[in-house]
């Protein structure tokens, strides 16, 4: 700027400096978030001339990285930073260009975008568009889920379902769990299957078969299904289907039938078809081909009858029915087989036993007779069956004939057929009938139907033959074994027990060495029956013995606790099996007596103590002694179960209404936290194997095992999604039914724990905790808990950001400025969001931690910052000596001075190192100066950079009058006088007065002064005080106008000289004709004065017409129009009065060749006639020798002869006058 002056003290000015033009008049960037984008621009001046200039930018985060340029065109560079950006942010600010072309301001716009998922359907931007892709494109949806850019979606609304997607995305790729996610959030209903038949039933095949069942699918998304085969003679291809094996909506599901797993008659399978929402079950029928459904219907119907026959004669050995209603019963049996198949040997066989014990025996013996060659057919077959129906055959013989040798020969025939066939239970029944080794012997019949169940006979006719032997002969009832036990619970079921039995077993039970269920349902029969003390008391052993704690038990257990039996563990196991409700409670009273004998010491389990306290405590008002004596163990037992975190509903109950702040230490603090919010969660599916907790504010997930369809774990607040998965390791959300349960009421007991917990896995729990109640608060006693929580990288990056925020906050707030120090010296900026950002660097201000303030400043720009707090900054931090040149630290105080806030030292430091435009730099001055600060720097600076660029302000002046005031440097007022001049003189710029009155001044102290600005005086006054003859006459020194402009005659007439001097003329000059006696050359002339671009050939083409020659088709003259000055020519004429001279100027063209080679035509750019008219003549102008000429002329126009002949005479007098005394030496 300085060769600026230097050229402008030369009178080196530039008539046209040109423009710059951009290759773009808005830049508009869209980047995304944290993105890093460089781009340029091309800045490009008029042909032919250096063009140079800087380049800054409003916006810190806008780095120009080119910052000057120079030349004819210039690319200009930039970086922008968008690091700490998020979607929807919007930056905009200018390029400032400040060039030797004038000032430019090139506004620029970055949108931060939206985070947003491409797709073939458009942009994803919430879950609705994205079920839509799923719909349509599957696989693309797929992709797209399980991509690091999905999180994006969750905004809004959406935001909801973030934490259930992170679980369910967590195993990559699977389509499972992708359209679990669909279904949860309710954007699609779930796949339905449907089956194209509802069973299967064929004819056995010979070989190895195939079939196939079609499966249909409903809706869209992914299926999945398991396929189980029942049946060992079916099987198939896949145990799974999935979207891969169906076509379209269709899929064949292929299995095969192996006959040679085929039995006779009807097989039976069954196909299942199954997921979380589908089940299917096809029954598959295989016939063989023998099989006959007649026979077959025939073959039950007769099964029927003989178990039938066979409970109506149990009836009759148990005494439950009459022998005559037996015989009436027995005989419509009978009558109903020979109906059914009367060549049914067997049925034949009972009808003969009927009616033998009818006392009919000869119709018995006829039917024997009859059947008598079908027996010994049979009896010859050899096979078991025939020798058994033989046996049957002889023992009814026996009964009929009642001989002796007939007897002796059946046992001999039916020992010889029973040590054949010694498994055979039938034959050896008979044999215990017809032999007197049996028959006469109870020990030895016991023996032979003892040996039968042991061979595997569990006949009733067996046990009841056995139990007969027993009734008979308890003696030999000794021993309790496993066929005793059989026979006595076949005894039991019948009601048959006899008093002396139940007695002996009684007895014989005490001495059980290990639990048998089959002996327990003997004894309750025994109990049942009499309701002894006895039969109770080795009842509640033998379960004892079995450790049986159920409800079933706990009915017998509290029989013997309210009959006090004297049996050791009694009570114990009357609490072991004490069922509760759903709530923890006892579904029953407790006897006194339980209570008494646990009021010491009591062995339970936990949870039973639990039980047994919890029903103290509730009814300590009906036991007050039992309580006290009570209360000390039951708040040892408290604490105890604290450390082994154990949790039930009746131990939450206890630990909501007993638990004190004393129980309470830093030992079992984070344990008993645990405890407080311990829920159950209860599955319907036997596949689950896993309950998975995801925290909305956790980054982690929690992982619980389930056992047995259970799961007790802690559940914190209420912002968590819970889901389950399967030995497969499928995720589950609304497939998999389950219902949560509070084990209790965590209540006001949250408190006890917060003293004593500061760190750790317990301190997230508590927060969670905290959220779940109300929104969390720092104070003095949890401020390190929460410190700990800051930095946990278990909890998600926004929630630590919000945390560190609201502990600076709450440091700042309670005047803990070491800790508050220390603490925003390690916080990590990037981490923070903008607002918290803009709250940190608030408290960075105020506590005086300026470079790190400054620091972020620098990195992250002033968007979306408290002015008041750049303002603050400004005035305690910024030194205009030391950081003098810093253009970050100038635009960050602009920034602040820009949106209305700023203060002395602001406004000081940006006055000394601010360099914008001249217009913010005007603003600045505005600012400074109603502080009543003197700016004199910033001045110059202003007048310099106008000088330089050509800009200007329309207050220019007062802020030159005010740098005047102030102390002008000399070179810098004359330069900018001189332009101003110039601008007048050649641009015809308006000008004010005090421009003129400064260069008065200047010159009457001598200053040297350019040319142009005394050429602009004397215009300037010429045209702003038109002179009158008669004023100019009276007072030829100076005058003054109304106007309050003064015109210094002495120093025009040293302008007029100095311009004289140099040959110069303008066409003001006749404003100044009488001014002095040099003027008077000009009296006869009338100049004419053309504007147009400096050193530009001009020709003026003119044609005189006087009163004698009218004719204005006469041949034109032509001269050379003398450039005085840049762009302004003339030339002069002598006109009389009724002459005029027409004319017009033509201008030759830079290039006087076109691009053809020819000469370029001359340029018509004026036209106009002079003439002299009376307006044109002052008082002055009048007289000499030219205007007696023009007032001669003017009377002869007149026809005034006398002053025309007056004017003759005095004109021929000064002629005469001149020729005599001014002769040529």
């Amino acid at each position: 700027m300085k060769e600026c002056i230097d050229r402008i003290l030369k009178g080196q000015f530039e008539y046209d400096r040109g423009e710059l033009s951009f290759s773009f008049l808005h830049l508009e960037l869209n980047i995304h978030e944290g993105e890093e984008i460089e781009g340029s621009f091309t800045v490009t001046g008029p042909k032919e001339k250096l063009s140079e200039g800087t380049v800054s930018s409003t916006e810190i985060r806008m780095e120009v990285l080119t910052d000057s340029f120079s030349g004819e065109k210039s690319e200009i560079s930039y970086r922008f930073h968008g690091e700490g950006l998020t979607g929807s942010d919007v930056i905009k600010g200018y390029f400032r260009i400040i060039s030797n072309r004038g000032e430019y301001m090139l506004p620029f716009t970055v949108t931060v975008e939206q985070p947003k998922i491409s797709s073939s359907l458009g942009d994803i931007r919430n879950l609705f568009h994205f079920a839509n892709l799923a719909r349509t494109h599957w696989d693309e949806a797929l992709h797209l889920f399980y991509s690091n850019q999905f999180h994006y979606i969750f905004k809004g609304n959406d935001a909801q379902y973030e934490s259930l997607y992170r679980g369910l995305a967590k195993e990559n790729m699977s389509q499972h769990n992708m359209d679990e996610f669909l279904v949860a959030i309710s954007k699609k209903h779930p796949v339905t299957i449907e089956c194209d038949v509802q069973s299967f039933e064929e004819e056995a095949p010979s070989q190895i078969t195939d079939r196939s069942i079609v499966l249909t699918k409903g809706g869209w998304g992914y299926a999945h299904l398991k396929v189980d085969f029942e049946g060992d003679f079916l099987y198939g291809e896949k145990n799974y289907l999935t979207d891969d094996d169906f076509l379209g909506s269709k899929a064949y599901l292929h299995f095969r039938i192996d006959p040679q797993f085929l039995h006779g008659g009807r097989n039976f399978g069954c196909i299942k078809i199954y997921n979380e929402y589908t089940h299917i079950k096809i029954p598959v029928t295989v016939s063989t081909v023998d099989f006959d459904e007649k026979k077959h219907s025939s073959y039950v119907r007769k099964k029927r009858l003989t178990h039938e026959l066979l409970r109506s004669y149990l009836a009759f050995r148990g005494r439950r029915v009459s022998s005559r209603q037996w015989m009436a019963d027995t005989g419509k049996l009978i009558s109903r087989m020979f109906t059914e198949d009367p060549d049914d040997i067997e049925f034949k066989l009972y009808g003969v036993h009927f009616l033998i014990t009818a006392g009919r025996l000869s119709q018995g013996q006829y039917i024997l007779e009859q059947i008598m060659p079908e027996i010994d057919r049979l009896a010859r077959l050899g096979n078991e069956y025939g020798q058994q129906t033989y046996c049957y055959y002889l023992y009814l013989q026996t009964l009929i004939s009642r001989e002796e040798s007939d007897i002796q020969r059946a046992t001999e025939l039916i020992e010889e057929v029973f040590k054949r066939h010694p498994d055979n239970w039938r034959i050896a029944w008979i044999l215990g009938y017809v032999s007197d080794e049996y028959s006469l012997n109870p020990q030895n019949k016991w023996m032979l139907l003892q040996s039968q169940y042991e061979r595997g006979c569990n006949s009733p006719i067996v046990y009841m033959d056995a139990f007969t032997i027993l009734k008979n002969k308890p003696d030999l009832f000794l021993r309790i074994d496993d066929f005793t036990i059989s026979v006595l619970e076949f005894a039991a079921d019948q009601g048959i027990l006899t008093i002396p039995v139940m007695e002996q077993v009684i007895y014989l039970s005490g001495n059980a060495r290990s639990y048998d269920k089959r002996l327990v349902k003997i004894l309750k029969a025994c109990y049942q029956s009499q309701e002894s003390d006895d039969a109770l008391l080795s009842l509640c052993s033998l379960l004892m013995k079995g450790e049986r704690c159920d409800k079933e038990s706990y009915t017998w257990y509290r029989k013997g606790a309210l009959k006090q039996l004297r049996l050791t563990r009694l009570y114990e196991y009357y609490m072991m099996s004490l069922p509760e409700d759903e709530d923890g409670r006892a579904i029953e009273d407790i006897p006194r007596v339980v209570l008494m004998y646990f009021s010491y010491q009591s062995s339970l389990p936990w949870d039973k103590n639990a039980l047994l306290y919890r029903y103290i405590y509730e009814h300590k008002d009906d036991y007050p002694e039992l309580y006290e004596s009570y209360r000390f163990q039951i708040e040892k037992f408290l604490v105890g179960e604290i450390e082994k975190k154990h949790i039930s509903p009746a131990l939450g109950w206890l630990y909501e209404h007993v638990v004190t702040a004393q129980m309470i230490d830093a030992q079992n603090a984070q344990k008993f936290l645990a405890i407080l919010y311990t829920c159950r969660i209860v599955v319907e599916d036997p596949d689950i194997r896993e309950v998975i907790v995801i925290y909305d504010k956790c980054r982690s997930q929690m992982h619980y095992d389930v056992v047995g369809r259970i799961c007790d774990l802690p559940l914190y607040g209420s912002e968590y999604t819970i889901l389950l998965a399967d030995a497969n390791g499928d995720r589950h959300a609304a497939s998999a039914p389950y219902t949560i349960t509070k084990l209790m009421n965590p209540r006001d007991l949250i408190s006890l724990t917060t003293p004593y917990i500061q760190s750790g896995t317990e301190n997230l729990d508590q927060f969670l905790c905290e959220l779940g109640r109300s929104a969390y608060t720092i104070t003095l006693e949890n401020a390190s808990r929460y410190r700990d929580l800051a930095d946990s990288d278990v909890i998600r990056e926004d929630v630590r950001a919000q945390i560190r925020s609201d502990l600076i906050r709450f440091y700042y707030e309670n005047d803990f400025m070491r800790q508050l120090s220390e603490y925003l010296n390690i916080i990590e900026p990037e981490k923070l969001t903008q607002r918290q950002r803009g709250e940190m660097l608030e408290l960075m201000v105020l506590t005086g931690m300026f470079e790190k303030a400054i620091k972020w400043l620098r990195r992250y720009g002033c968007y979306n910052i408290d002015p008041k707090i750049i303002m603050r900054l400004c005035g305690r931090a910024f030194d205009y000596q030391r950081d003098y040149g810093d253009m970050v630290l100038s635009e960050i105080a602009w920034y602040a001075f820009q949106q209305g806030k700023y203060d002395e030292p602001t406004l000081l430091f940006l006055c000394n190192c601010f360099k914008g435009t001249i217009r913010e730099m005007r603003d600045l001055f505005k600012a400074s100066e109603s502080y009543g600060m003197e700016n004199r720097d910033l001045m110059e600076r202003i007048l310099e950079q106008m000088l330089y660029t050509g800009s200007y302000l329309g207050d220019h002046v007062e802020l030159y009058k005010n740098y005047v005031r102030t102390g002008a440097y000399p070179d810098l007022e004359i330069a900018y006088l001189s332009q101003c001049c110039y601008d007048y003189m050649v641009r015809d710029k308006v000008t004010e007065p005090y421009i003129y009155s400064r260069i008065e001044a200047l010159y009457k102290s001598g200053a040297l002064l350019p040319l142009v600005t005394k050429m602009a005086y004397l215009k300037f006054y010429a045209y702003a005080d038109p002179i009158e003859r008669e004023v100019v006459v009276k007072n030829l020194e100076s005058y003054k106008k109304d106007n309050g402009i003064t015109r210094n005659n002495e120093v025009c007439k040293a302008f007029l000289k100095d311009l004289m001097s140099q040959d110069l003329y303008f066409g003001f000059f006749k404003n100044y004709a009488t001014l002095s006696s040099m003027m008077y050359s000009f009296a006869d002339r009338t100049i004419l004065e053309y504007h147009t671009r400096p050193n530009i050939r001009c020709k003026v083409h003119y044609l005189l017409i006087t009163d004698e020659n009218t004719d204005d088709t006469g041949e034109y003259q032509v001269c050379d129009l003398r450039q005085m000055y840049d762009g302004i020519y003339a030339t002069s004429f002598i006109v009389f009065y009724g002459e005029q001279i027409q004319y017009y100027i033509t201008e030759e063209p830079e290039e006087r060749l076109d691009e053809n080679g020819h000469v370029k035509p001359q340029k018509l750019t004026e036209s106009g006639v002079l003439s002299v008219t009376d307006e044109n003549f002052t008082a002055g102008l009048r007289q000499g020798m030219y205007g007696l000429i023009n007032d001669m002329m003017m009377s002869e126009a007149l026809n005034d002869d006398r002053a025309q002949f007056k004017l003759a005479s005095e004109y021929f007098k000064n002629k005469f006058l001149v020729e005599e005394f001014f002769k040529p030496v």
